[in-house]
């Protein structure tokens, strides 16, 4: 029996994590947890970036995924996840040693895009709705902190540049990368 996998979605705002991840989703019949979510829920308790707004997300995130690995229906999982900082991997590797535990393996898809695609990306409709980024101001000023959003030095993550593809072309890559094929 092959291991259940867990999808995690990485990037930048704006590139096109959750779109890909519904899209991905669609071929092979895995739930989508967008992170973003909690952190607007948090948002709703706690002021963003404080140690207290930490807590409370990693402790919400944390209780998602040890639910999800305990019903076993769930033949897979995509999540999607902000690339903000370097120190993030440690959050990213403790999530992978939960689903390690469980006997999941863990696939890391880092999405790019160039600048003058991110920009367009960040005032379309479907951004509309997202409680942080969705001006082309606040879009460059994360890009200007967040310097290392790509960094994925010592990691196993497949790159895919989604410049010119659609979320449809971008599932699919992702699809033969990891060579999963199911309703494909």
């Amino acid at each position: 029996m092959p291991k259940k996998k867990h999808i995690l979605i990485l990037g930048c705002p704006a590139v096109g994590k959750l779109t890909t991840a519904k899209a991905l989703s669609r071929q092979l019949d895995y739930p989508v947890f967008d992170n973003a979510k909690i952190v607007d829920l948090v948002s709703l308790i706690h002021l963003n970036g404080t140690k207290e707004f930490r807590v409370y997300r990693d402790y919400l995130r944390r209780s998602f995924y040890t639910e999800a690995l305990s019903n076993s229906n769930i033949i897979g999982l995509i999540s999607t996840n902000v690339l903000r900082h370097p120190d993030n991997w440690k959050y990213f590797e403790s999530i992978e040693d939960l689903f390690d535990k469980s006997g999941w393996v863990s696939e890391y898809i880092l999405l790019t895009a160039s600048s003058d695609v991110l920009l367009k990306r960040v005032v379309s409709e479907s951004r509309k709705s997202k409680t942080t980024i969705n001006t082309e101001e606040q879009l460059l000023n994360w890009l200007r902190i967040n310097p290392l959003c790509n960094s994925i030095e010592n990691h196993g993550c497949h790159v895919i540049d989604t410049t010119n593809l659609d979320a449809e072309k971008t599932a699919n890559k992702i699809n033969c990368v990891l060579e999963l094929n199911h309703g494909s």
